[in-house]
């Protein structure tokens, strides 16, 4: 188990295994909705699933969490 899945684990419990357990269908999704591809995990994930990868030929990150208010404040 990774630090990342350890934390989330550790601050979510049952509602951030069902997050972890959904996270490969939600990025399938987001790729598909967005036209994203080539996403890859950056190095030591903490608290938020963040990749890096392509919308067309143009770079992007992808940064997604459980904790909706949090993501909306940094934005």
């Amino acid at each position: 188990m990774t630090l990342f899945e350890k934390n989330i684990l550790a601050i979510y419990g049952k509602a951030g295994e069902k997050w972890l357990n959904c996270l490969p269908l939600r990025l399938k999704s987001l790729s598909k909705r967005w036209g994203l591809t080539s996403l890859a995990p950056v190095p030591n994930l903490s608290f938020n699933y963040v990749a890096v990868g392509k919308r067309g030929t143009i770079p992007i990150i992808l940064k997604i969490g459980i904790d909706k208010e949090s993501l909306a404040h940094e934005a």
